[in-house]
């Protein structure tokens, strides 16, 4: 498995970002669907703001999961982008104030006249802090469906796949070719990582398991039983808790009551003859 941690760990990035996005690609299978759906389930329990980013249908199992607002078909840009060339003119102030319903943005040149035909207009930019790929093998995919590279880059990144084929572009990649699913890959980092997956995502990852494994039957890989494993306990209230150092004091007045003879060797002899 190829695991790339440029500066926080799984954990922490799950734990650190506000705003995030799981982008699903485009060969969706209820593997890959359900891994999609549950980690919209995961992050909305950490209190994230979560979007789907997805032009397929996920499987019917792993809907629940997704409310209908939460998912998008395409990025669309939150900033208006003016550009002009400040080198010809000097710029002495930029302010805005508001007229009624108009917003006037007020660019002030130190000398000269700002010409309005070498302004520009764009969008780009959104205000994600963690974007998370499903089953996406190389970031041309993701300009396909309408990323900018620059801000993908500006983000946190995860990327999970089981492609040979996948270049490893985000900044953490837990990619697997050899995975036999990848519910049952992310199950297992997610484990290794101590991050506690919900009952409706736990329900939903294992059918994710269940559908890649034909029910188990195709499995070389014993890993995938840990991973359902740990689905079935996650779904059980209590049953997965964290490791616990249990500590007992030493009673002291336990040595002290004792009598030292007690202590010492003993030879026991019998006086019994065979």
């Amino acid at each position: 498995m190829q695991v790339n941690v440029i500066s926080y760990s799984l954990k922490e990035l799950f734990e650190k970002a506000k705003n995030v996005l799981v982008v699903l690609g485009s060969d969706v299978n209820e593997d890959s669907g359900s891994l999609a759906a549950s980690l919209v389930e995961i992050f909305s329990g950490y209190s994230k703001n979560v979007e789907l980013l997805t032009r397929e249908e996920i499987p019917l199992a792993a809907r629940p999961l997704v409310k209908s607002e939460q998912v998008k078909t395409k990025v669309e840009p939150k900033s208006l982008v003016i550009s002009f060339d400040w080198t010809k003119t000097a710029l002495d102030k930029v302010s805005y104030n508001l007229e009624g319903d108009k917003f006037n943005l007020i660019i002030r040149s130190k000398s000269g006249k700002l010409d309005a035909k070498d302004a520009s207009f764009s969008y780009k930019g959104s205000d994600w802090d963690l974007i998370v790929t499903v089953g996406i093998k190389d970031i041309s995919e993701l300009v396909n469906l309408g990323f900018e590279q620059d801000n993908f880059n500006r983000s946190a990144s995860i990327n999970f796949d089981k492609s040979e084929a996948n270049t490893n572009f985000a900044k953490l990649n837990i990619v697997n070719p050899e995975a036999e699913s990848l519910c049952g890959l992310a199950v297992s980092t997610f484990k290794d990582s101590g991050i506690k997956l919900p009952t409706r995502a736990a329900e939903t990852m294992l059918f994710g398991i269940r559908a890649a494994t034909n029910n188990f039957t195709s499995v070389s890989d014993p890993q995938i039983f840990e991973a359902a494993a740990y689905c079935k306990r996650s779904m059980i209230p209590g049953m997965v808790t964290e490791n616990i150092e249990i500590k007992t004091e030493k009673n002291e007045n336990q040595e002290k009551d004792t009598p030292e003879a007690w202590l010492s060797p003993k030879i026991f002899r019998s006086n019994r003859v065979s």
